[in-house]
């Protein structure tokens, strides 16, 4: 398979088998188009030539008529419910429990019923020691306190009770912190320089041409200079993870 974005060539030629059970890794530098090859198995991206097979069945193009032909959005869908990805890092939905957001997709997508799709849910959690926490919300998964150059970011000691610190706060304090994921989404409508200076010009104050120059600056260091006018599609996964 090959996977082209505008002139620059990803994967030129790709062709490799996983056998039913086989776990395979893949590993390479930066840019090299790992992440590219799960999103074109996902159908996140499309293939610009060739050809992918998920059991037998062709995903993206088929062969017809000796011509190379897209399949419908309606087969693809059909045949992607049975392919899952995990993402390294992963948003839950804030508002549902933690059973509801596991049998969210099993219902939604798989079109399990609601009982069906309960009793997998309960055993699976149930099986990594999380039963107890069904009914909990995303938020109120995580306990004990957590300390930002000495001061407190979530919650604090007040006359031996535990006490959520107020946003102001946390908010005061989280401007000082800087969490790069794995995974993680940037805006797609916006150019890699305008998602850079985003957070500093928003969260930190800096005016625009303080932001320019320090996301120049940070581009030029990790070799992205001349990106700085595309859009997230158009770069590789280890593109965008720099």
């Amino acid at each position: 398979m090959v996977k082209r974005f505008g002139d620059n060539t990803v994967l030129d030629n790709l062709n490799f088998t996983v056998s039913h059970g086989e776990r395979v890794t893949l590993i390479g530098p930066s840019g090299s188009g790992k992440t590219t090859i799960l999103r074109l198995v996902m159908t996140l991206e499309e293939l610009t030539d060739g050809y992918i097979y998920v059991g037998g069945t062709p995903l993206q193009y088929e062969q017809q008529g000796g011509k190379r032909a897209r399949i419908p959005d309606k087969r693809r869908r059909r045949t992607t419910t049975d392919i899952g990805m995990v993402f390294q890092h992963f948003n839950l939905f804030p508002n549902m429990t933690v059973l509801e957001n596991v049998i969210e997709a099993p219902i939604h997508v798989m079109g399990l019923s609601k009982d069906e799709a309960v009793a997998k849910a309960e055993a699976l959690l149930d099986q990594v020691g999380m039963a107890w926490k069904k009914d909990a919300r995303p938020s109120e998964l995580s306990g004990g306190y957590i300390h930002v150059g000495g001061v407190p970011l979530q919650y604090e000691e007040k006359g031996g009770k535990r006490v959520r610190i107020p946003d102001k706060r946390r908010r005061r304090t989280t401007t000082d912190i800087g969490m790069v994921f794995q995974h993680f989404n940037l805006f797609p409508n916006m150019t890699v320089l305008e998602n850079i200076v985003e957070a500093p010009i928003h969260v930190k104050g800096l005016s625009r041409a303080d932001a320019v120059s320090k996301a120049e600056g940070l581009l030029a260091k990790v070799g992205m200079g001349e990106k700085r006018d595309m859009k997230p599609s158009q770069l590789s996964g280890g593109q965008q993870q720099r």
